[in-house]
């Protein structure tokens, strides 16, 4: 419902998702009357002053919410009164003449129906709506083969699926989504705020192990190993790693940058609120006295033993050069671990 000419730009400078009449770059689809959108998208409709009217019955009809931009033409036109009954609060961005009204100069070509002034680039009027033909072919057209630049992308996209972080990052999305469309008003990422984060937080407490107990239990201090009926929470550590997965995903999802109440805008796991949420999680912890899990150690005469399994490994005669290799260099790693001293003398010399 725009045009790339003046369509408007989020916080990072990346377009707003939008649909224009033909094909551009930046088109999100073609034709806005075969689209369907979602209701609890706040769209931003920018449309050629023409279609102000078809537009407006389709919107209507739909039952859809959008901020949308219109002129104040005189004389009156048939949908201003429309527009005026369904709008629920309107701003008046400048008049005409009027100074302070920002906006990127472009040279203007007329149109040659109507002989309206438009950017040098526009390929609809603005007031009568005329095709402007344009001649966008390259001087020598290049061969390209999209079979294997789309195999390529794809290859790519399966190698970084592939990871465990991503993995996580997937399922959490799949769950984060099922838990939003099973609240009593189902939402989506898109309408999703700062208050269902934390509700999703404390729904993911019940797949949690660290026993937090109350300050007047008697197993104050111990593990899960305790008989009391306290509950089992997330550690705070890993709620910690739910928030900045939570964070990627509505990043991924084009909803970047810091959280703004009025707006409903931006990501709203970086919010305050569920910040304030994992600092009151480490408290009530750290009043339980929970204590965080520590890695096994590994002491030095295992380390010895691992060098001599090692040793013993490369001494079979069915070794293939590249088994030694890596026999020699875990073995090399080991013994600097356990024995510093002579490893130092190995590299440096005596």
């Amino acid at each position: 419902m725009s045009l790339d000419s003046n369509v408007q730009f989020d916080e990072k400078g990346v377009p707003l998702r939008h649909f224009t009449p033909f094909y551009t770059p930046m088109s999100s689809g073609i034709n806005v009357f075969a689209q369907v959108i979602s209701r609890d998208e706040n769209a931003y409709v920018f449309p050629p002053f023409v279609m102000m009217g078809p537009l407006l019955k389709f919107l209507l009809q739909a039952r859809l919410t959008v901020t949308i931009i219109a002129p104040q033409l005189s004389p009156i036109p048939y949908w201003w009164p429309i527009l005026k009954g369904a709008s629920s609060v309107s701003l008046l961005l400048g008049s005409k003449g009027e100074g302070g009204c920002p906006r990127i100069w472009r040279p203007a070509v007329r149109c040659r129906e109507c002989h309206y002034p438009n950017d040098d680039c526009f390929m609809f009027c603005q007031r009568c709506g005329f095709r402007r033909e344009v001649d966008i072919q390259p001087k020598k057209p290049f061969a390209i083969d999209i079979r294997k630049i789309n195999k390529r992308v794809e290859e790519l996209n399966a190698v970084r699926e592939q990871k465990p972080y991503e993995r996580q990052k997937t399922a959490l999305e799949v769950e984060l989504s099922g838990f939003l469309a099973s609240l009593p008003f189902a939402k989506t990422l898109k309408s999703a705020t700062a208050h269902d984060i934390i509700k999703f937080l404390v729904w993911k407490d019940k797949s949690g192990r660290s026993k937090v107990h109350t300050v007047t239990c008697s197993h104050m201090g111990q593990g899960q190993g305790s008989s009391c009926k306290c509950p089992c929470r997330l550690a705070a550590g890993t709620v910690d790693s739910l928030i900045g997965k939570l964070r990627a995903i509505f990043i991924s999802a084009g909803m970047g940058g810091v959280w703004d109440d009025n707006l409903g805008t931006g990501n709203p796991a970086s919010h305050r609120s569920v910040k304030a949420y994992l600092q009151a999680v480490k408290e009530e912890q750290a009043r339980a006295r929970v204590r965080p899990k520590k890695a096994t150690p590994l002491f030095l005469d295992k380390l010895q033993q691992i060098s001599q399994f090692i040793v013993s490994s490369m001494r079979k005669l069915d070794n293939s050069p590249i088994d030694l290799y890596l026999l020699g260099r875990d073995l090399c790693f080991s013994q600097s671990i356990s024995l510093p001293e002579i490893a130092l003398r190995i590299l440096v010399g005596p």
